[in-house]
């Protein structure tokens, strides 16, 4: 079973030969395997699969989807012996092997591939390069149910000198009573060679969070530039609490004696569940109804309907309010008491039904974020789409799909689903290029073929 778990494994750029102080992307598939666990990469020659050093340890699984940056060394020790082996003098490949399990069997190696020197000699007296590779953070959308979250950066040492004892430190901070914690590491970082620093914390309020990671604090490395060791990433983290969401439908002018049914609904839209609570139902002229609503999950609806008959002409009105003594603590309060109005009339008059919203149509605001929106080839950003149903009193319609086009090819179409007057809907997708220049993300909705609220933005990637 394991030795399915990791598959096609692959650097990036692909090449057949690489200079040392290359910078590349080491990427895997893998299957079988809980998301939680760590892999060891390891490089091996490729003609006999002898072990030449350990490349890193205790790689979470799912880096493989990003890519754990690597930078081609020039030498090159192994963890038992201690030999030092020049990497310009044969054909290598890389393994990356689930590190619970240990025959290395279990292991799935790269393409081979050759190292040399490029730019000859290394000069004298040149200076070490200390920056901050790459920051990112599991799970991607932490909430109630997975608000412990695991920080992940790499720093390296991109020139050709020794940077001894480089102090990094990470920091977190966050809304409300959120108290700072950071964690600290320090190491000596050779030329093209790196460090992980990492932080497990549990989000215990729910809102922004800052991620805030300084290489070199106290500035006791020389370096080429000194303005490239610091760098800021945020988290969101979804609200644990409940919110209910009242919706009732408006209602046509109709005639007298004519008996009409009200329907009203209860929706869960926050991300906890809502305990039981009650639910009032009022009809003018025909009193308050009282009932039990059970308890909703996030997403949840709860259906009830009231019939009533009118025998004189006039304005009426219909409310309903759910948990009306406001013993539940929501994301909002603004959102659990719905009114209409309506017109019971003598038989021969009509209305032109000025006032009536649009049926179900879905009336819009669309925002798109990028971040970042400049990165380098291989690096991923977010793009984030959110929509968000601005009538009053209508429902959108089933049937609205958001499309996501980059670089004007289709990627993604995905079903957009029913939004509750002033309801939300956030999209968000991962990407990365690989190849320079400024690249289009479009945004945009469709109904029965209709194209509407297109958004575009642009990310500029460098090599």
């Amino acid at each position: 079973m394991f030795s399915q778990s990791i598959t096609n494994v692959r650097i990036f750029p692909a090449k057949s030969s690489y200079c040392v102080g290359d910078s590349v992307k080491i990427k895997w598939d893998f299957a079988s395997i809980p998301s939680n666990e760590n892999v060891r990469i390891t490089l091996r020659k490729a003609l006999n699969d002898e072990l030449v050093c350990r490349i890193a340890e205790d790689i979470p699984i799912f880096r493989g989807e990003t890519g754990f940056t690597w930078v081609v060394p020039e030498q090159c020790q192994h963890p038992q012996t201690g030999i030092t082996e020049e990497l310009t003098s044969g054909s290598y490949k890389i393994r990356v092997r689930w590190q619970g399990h240990q025959p290395a069997v279990y292991g799935v190696s790269s393409p081979a591939f050759q190292v040399s020197r490029c730019g000859g000699a290394t000069p004298p007296g040149v200076k070490p390069e200390i920056i901050i590779q790459e920051l990112i953070y599991r799970p991607d959308h932490p909430s109630e149910k997975e608000n412990l979250v695991t920080l992940y950066a790499r720093i390296a040492n991109t020139g050709r000198a020794r940077a001894s004892d480089v102090k990094v430190k990470m920091t977190l901070t966050g809304p409300g009573g959120f108290v700072p914690v950071s964690t600290e590491r320090t190491k000596s970082l050779s030329p093209h060679t790196s460090m992980d620093i990492t932080m497990t914390r549990k989000l215990k309020y729910w809102g922004l969070y800052r991620v805030t990671v300084e290489a070199d604090v106290n500035n006791n490395v020389e370096e080429i530039n000194e303005n490239n060791n610091n760098k800021k990433f945020r988290i969101f983290a979804l609200s644990p609490m409940c919110d209910f969401q009242v919706y009732l439908p408006e209602k046509k002018d109709f005639n007298i004696t004519l008996k009409r049914t009200f329907t009203a609904e209860v929706k869960n839209v926050g991300h906890g569940s809502c305990p039981s609570t009650k639910l009032d139902f009022y009809l003018k002229g025909k009193g308050t109804n009282h009932y039990t609503v059970p308890k909703l999950d996030p997403g949840e609806k709860y259906t009830v309907s009231r019939s009533g008959r009118w025998y004189t002409a006039g304005t009426r009105h219909a409310s309903v309010r759910v948990d009306p003594l406001n013993s539940i603590e929501e994301i909002s309060e603004e959102n659990n008491y719905k009114k209409i109005s309506f017109k019971v009339k003598l038989p021969g008059v009509s209305f032109d039904g000025s006032g009536i919203p649009p049926s179900a149509d879905m009336i819009t605001d669309t925002t798109l974020n990028i971040f970042p929106t400049t990165v380098h080839i291989g690096e991923k950003v977010s793009i984030v789409a959110e929509v968000k149903n601005v009538l009053e009193n209508t429902k959108s319609r089933p049937g609205t799909k958001l499309v996501v086009l980059i670089e004007g090819r289709s990627h993604i179409i995905t079903d957009i689903p029913e939004l509750y007057p002033g309801e939300k809907f956030t999209w968000s997708y991962h990407y990365s290029w690989d190849n320079p220049g400024l690249k289009r993300v479009e945004v945009y909705m469709t109904y029965e073929g209709k194209k509407f609220d297109v958004v575009e933005k642009t990310v500029n990637v460098t090599e």
